[in-house]
């Protein structure tokens, strides 16, 4: 199988998705992950195309969380470039915003997000 870049998908690019520096981590990728895998204890690679998730407790909706929008696999090459990204479209809007009246910050970074 190829991901959406032409890499093929492996074990390694579910790791890199599933690694607790994005998901769940001081800064992760995708903020809102840990609502859906802060049950995780880790993930690992068994072989090429295996992998293997482990959680602190018994979780059944986890087939559930697999399929959700937060389990979009994105290899290491795509999660670096996203993070790259990330900070770059930050960047502006926080500059603007210390400009902007106290008091339409906040309305201000919602038209944003």
């Amino acid at each position: 199988m190829l991901s959406h870049n032409g890499d093929e998908l492996t074990a390694e690019d579910v790791t890199c998705t599933f690694s607790a520096d994005r998901m769940w981590g001081p800064t992760p990728l995708i903020p809102d992950a840990r609502n859906y895998f802060g049950v995780l204890d880790g993930v690992t690679a068994v072989d090429k195309y295996t992998v293997r998730f482990r959680t602190r407790a018994p979780d059944i909706l986890l087939e559930q969380r697999l399929a959700s929008w937060a389990a979009w696999v994105a290899g290491p090459r795509a999660a670096e470039g996203s993070r790259r990204q990330r900070r770059a479209d930050r960047l502006p809007h926080i500059a603007e915003l210390r400009q902007t009246d106290r008091a339409h910050a906040p309305k201000a970074a919602m038209m944003r997000a």
